[in-house]
């Protein structure tokens, strides 16, 4: 969800991405920390980030794409509300040009149009982490102070922004314990109401001296599907693959699902992602929402070592029958020859 925290989300997301000029954004919160806490900042003061910018040893391009939401034609910072400081700062130390009090800075964001299609994860942050009291229109530098009561916009109760923003507002979070780069990415359990919604995502990879090496691919519930597959073997490029397959195509994925019954498992004692790999497998499917992490695996005998044999095995079986199928897939597709 957040670029900052984890790589793969600007690929994922590279559809959402804008040009937003600082002065039309706004903050979810209130206060922010003096330092970041995460990502490539991590550790730096906020006001360094802004004396790094007014000296040109950091560009506005270089900085991570902020995550934003659309509400009501205002675009408010879910993620980046400190990246957000750091840039209004620096925007007000520029110099104007004609009626304006500073030169217009335009920063990349990435920007979910419509609430009600979003992540809910970023919907449960968004309402979880306002307290804005001046409409968002700055933040000060300071300790986050706990708040009694979490402030949604002025023209909506919170029952009503509840019902607005999320409809899976019944969900049931379970944050995967001991694992820090999962924190900001909780999995839930249960989507009440929505059990035509179907959606499945997977990803390994690795970093390593020669870079990111990762293979990606989803099927959306529109039957998009996108494939990515980065190696870095000899500097190859990047390949990427999208198409829009048939609702006879995902009746089979169903299928597939259904038969390895892994939305009876959970991953809280499989191998846990090191420096070896990640393996990551998220799947919607009639109203079950689960995203599960693991190490790379090598070899059944590293399933049957593990804590968790069986529902490893599953997992193993399903990802090279996703694998298969996805590969097939792509082969049937983009090798055939028009008649």
């Amino acid at each position: 969800m957040d670029p900052s925290r984890q790589p793969t989300a600007l690929a994922r997301w590279q559809h959402l991405l804008e040009m937003v000029d600082v002065d039309q954004l706004r903050h979810t919160h209130n206060r922010v920390s003096a330092k970041f806490r995460h990502g490539e900042h991590n550790g730096q003061r906020v006001s360094d980030l802004t004396k790094k910018l007014k000296n040109h040893k950091v560009q506005i391009d270089d900085i991570t794409p902020l995550v934003c939401l659309r509400w009501n034609q205002v675009v408010w910072v879910i993620c980046g509300n400190r990246r957000l400081k750091a840039l209004q700062d620096f925007a007000k130390s520029q110099p104007g040009q004609g009626n304006t009090f500073h030169r217009p800075i335009r920063v990349k964001c990435l920007v979910h149009p419509d609430p009600k299609k979003a992540p809910p994860e970023l919907i449960a942050k968004f309402l979880l982490a306002w307290d804005t009291t001046c409409h968002g229109m700055k933040a000060s530098i300071r300790g986050r102070q706990p708040s009694s009561e979490h402030r949604v916009p002025s023209s909506q109760d919170p029952d009503e922004a509840l019902r607005i923003y999320n409809p899976k507002a019944e969900m049931f979070w379970q944050a995967k314990p001991g694992t820090p780069d999962l924190e900001d990415r909780p999995r839930f359990t249960s989507i009440p109401g929505e059990n035509d919604e179907f959606y499945v995502r997977y990803y390994v990879g690795h970093k390593g001296k020669f870079g990111h090496d990762f293979l990606e691919f989803e099927f959306r519930p529109d039957g998009r599907f996108r494939y990515a597959n980065n190696p870095t073997y000899k500097n190859y490029a990047m390949i990427r693959k999208e198409c829009h397959v048939s609702s006879a195509v995902l009746g089979v994925l169903r299928q597939i699902i259904l038969d390895s019954e892994i939305m009876k498992k959970d991953d809280n004692h499989w191998l846990a992602p090191d420096r070896i790999g990640r393996q990551e497998l998220e799947i919607v499917f009639e109203g079950e929402h689960i995203w599960f992490s693991t190490s790379k695996i090598g070899t059944l005998a590293d399933v049957q070592a593990s804590k968790d044999p069986e529902g490893l095995r599953v997992f193993y079986y399903l990802v090279q029958d996703l694998k298969s199928f996805v590969f097939s897939l792509i082969g049937l597709h983009f090798r055939a020859k028009p008649l």
